[in-house]
């Protein structure tokens, strides 16, 4: 049975629940009417929603790396998917380790620290749930080389649900929680995969959204002054030929995907209801980056992307001092969680960040956090 906080005046737990490629107008409480999502949505309601929140960086590694220092991609260089963050630079779990927090990594995300630093900054990390199903059980739905293979759409991947790598981290999650015994305050960082491509889901939800209610992603002629390798990558891909039909397909199988994700959110934070750490738990949901989902005739994202699509960041945010059911009209960068989080944790970085701690607009969400916001790539 989980050890549930003693009072309301020890120091609160952290969760920050993080899926990969999640667009903000992927959500229902971002103003996506087509979307299935109720529980980030319930999770809105409960809290501070922003709508000027932006990643500083439009793919995965750089993105999640500036999160964990403070650092925008070109302060040491961290602007590709292969310069991981070494022992002896900061991050944020292991901040919060040395401040007394048990620190939990469930699952297997292996694009932010280099070797041995996993382990060096978190009191758990790995699988107690191991997946049963992996890459070599995709179904490829269609033949190698057709336009949506092409648009790395993998379509309907079985009846039931699977137990995949997303779905072994959200069970790792709740069975460490509940197996703790720690009085100390826990933070858990949930990395997940989903909704990146390749676009695969199984049933219920592959087939949860009507393909004819789809939105139409933003044309290429809809737009000027858009850089060259959007019309590289529509030549290279053969993107150009897709159909509004097949963008259709792709997004019903994104919004699955979504979905998907977002039941695992629920089932989390019912969990840690159970348990007893709800009411002094501050829980941050936010991606690293969004995904082009057709818009300019693309698919997936590109490292030098600055467009919306892949740069708006779906920050959410709850927690004991948190106003319910606001939105945060003011620009705030990812790189302000780490500020944030120590702030909570009633600690300080010792290194240099140029993160803005989001407390203050938490309690008031009139407050004009920043006045410009920077992505780079």
């Amino acid at each position: 049975m989980a050890a549930s906080t003693s009072s309301q005046s020890a120091r609160p737990n952290i969760l920050l629940f993080t899926p990969d490629q999640l667009r903000a107008d992927a959500l229902g409480c971002f103003g996506n009417t087509q979307a299935s999502t109720p529980n980030f949505d319930n999770l809105a309601k409960r809290g501070t929603r922003f709508d000027s929140a932006w990643s500083q960086h439009s793919v995965c590694g750089p993105s999640r790396i500036s999160i964990m220092t403070g650092w925008y991609p070109h302060t040491a260089g961290h602007r590709t998917l292969d310069n991981l963050l070494k022992p002896w630079e900061p991050n944020l779990l292991k901040y919060l380790k040395h401040a007394g927090y048990e620190v939990a990594l469930p699952g297997n995300r292996g694009d932010v620290f280099a070797q041995d630093v996993t382990e060096l900054s978190t009191d758990f990390c790995g699988n107690l749930v191991k997946p049963s199903w992996t890459w070599a059980d995709i179904n490829f739905n269609g033949n190698e080389g057709d336009l949506l293979y092409n648009a790395f759409w993998f379509g309907k991947q079985g009846n039931e649900p699977r137990i995949d790598g997303d779905e072994s981290t959200i069970q790792t999650a709740i069975q460490w929680l509940e197996q703790r015994t720690s009085n100390k305050p826990w933070a858990m960082w949930v990395p997940l995969l989903a909704p990146h491509p390749p676009f695969m889901v199984e049933d219920p939800w592959f087939t949860l959204h009507n393909r004819d209610s789809m939105p139409e992603p933003i044309r290429p002629e809809d737009t000027t002054g858009k850089p060259e390798y959007m019309n590289e990558l529509r030549k290279r891909y053969g993107w150009a030929d897709l159909s509004i039909e097949d963008h259709a397909e792709i997004t019903a199988t994104y919004y699955g995907m979504v979905s998907r994700v977002d039941d695992q959110l629920g089932r989390l934070l019912l969990a840690i209801d159970q348990f007893g750490y709800a009411d002094n738990t501050y829980t941050f949901c936010f991606s690293d980056h969004g995904e082009y989902l057709g818009d300019h005739g693309l698919v997936e994202k590109w490292p030098s992307g600055l467009d919306p699509c892949l740069v708006q960041n779906p920050l959410i945010v709850t927690g004991p001092k948190v106003a319910e059911g606001e939105i945060a009209h003011s620009g705030v960068e990812m790189i302000d969680l780490l500020p944030t989080c120590l702030e909570i944790a009633e600690t300080e970085a010792s290194h240099t960040h140029f993160g803005k701690s989001l407390l203050p607009i938490l309690s008031d969400s009139n407050i004009e956090h920043r006045n410009a916001v920077f992505c780079e790539g």
